[in-house]
């Protein structure tokens, strides 16, 4: 997959095909990229996805056949990624809800999650 700097400095509106993580049904999408992040050494664009109407993320493992179109986007304003997922970094979440969990860690892992904090 190749999106050179030119898809972010023309906020190009950019075409591939994706499988989620949970949907084995391959779709076509036409996202506005906004940004790309990194969590826990797997890479993921962060956009408007024109297909659901709403911000995705898109893990980049799971893209194929990206093109770079001729159409451009206008990013928000008051675009700023972590004012987008509910303030959460565990893990990859986007909400506009905060949410709370109870976390409970049995035998080893106890001990091990204690000395962690």
């Amino acid at each position: 997959m190749e999106c050179n700097l030119h898809c972010y400095e023309n906020n190009s509106i950019i075409e591939f095909y994706y499988n989620g993580r949970h949907n084995i049904e391959t779709t076509h999408r036409r996202v506005h990229p906004y940004q790309i992040l990194i969590n826990e050494g797997v890479c993921f664009l962060f956009g408007f996805c024109e297909l659901r109407n709403a911000e995705r993320l898109f893990c980049l493992s799971r893209i194929k056949n990206l093109i770079i179109t001729d159409d451009n986007f206008k990013l928000p304003q008051d675009y700023e990624f972590s004012s987008r997922c509910g303030g959460g970094k565990f893990g990859t979440f986007i909400s506009t809800d905060i949410r709370t969990y109870k976390i409970r860690f049995y035998g080893p892992a106890r001990q091990y999650v204690k000395d962690k904090i």
